[in-house]
């Protein structure tokens, strides 16, 4: 772990994590940066559930049947492919978020608001 020293103004020398800094802010950004993917999927989601509430409701023929099976089917699999990223993302954000409280657990003047 680097620490670097902070002089005050009275001459006395602070540690100054600036690892632990640098780490949180790095995870501050890759928070931000899953939650605009779970934004960009939960767009898609809702566009493949359009899509599949328009199958539904479209009149099966002996000529779309085969179609509009295979259709449906596929669109199920991307509903629960949505998901299953969005889950990821939000599994992500969960496990940034412990890396960010342990950080400052073990080194509290890491506070980006101190």
């Amino acid at each position: 772990m680097k620490i670097s020293r902070a002089i005050t103004s009275h001459g006395l020398e602070f540690p100054e994590p600036t690892s632990e800094i640098s780490a949180i802010r790095d995870l501050t950004v890759a928070i931000a940066e899953a939650e605009a993917m779970i934004a960009d999927d939960q767009k898609n989601l809702a566009s493949e559930s359009a899509w599949l509430d328009s199958l539904l409701a479209e009149a099966e023929t002996a000529t779309n049947k085969r179609y509009l099976k295979l259709a449906k089917k596929a669109c199920r699999l991307g509903i629960e492919a949505w998901k299953s990223s969005i889950a990821a993302w939000q599994n992500d954000i969960d496990t940034y978020k412990a890396e960010i409280d342990a950080i400052l657990k073990d080194t509290p003047e890491a506070r980006q608001d101190n």
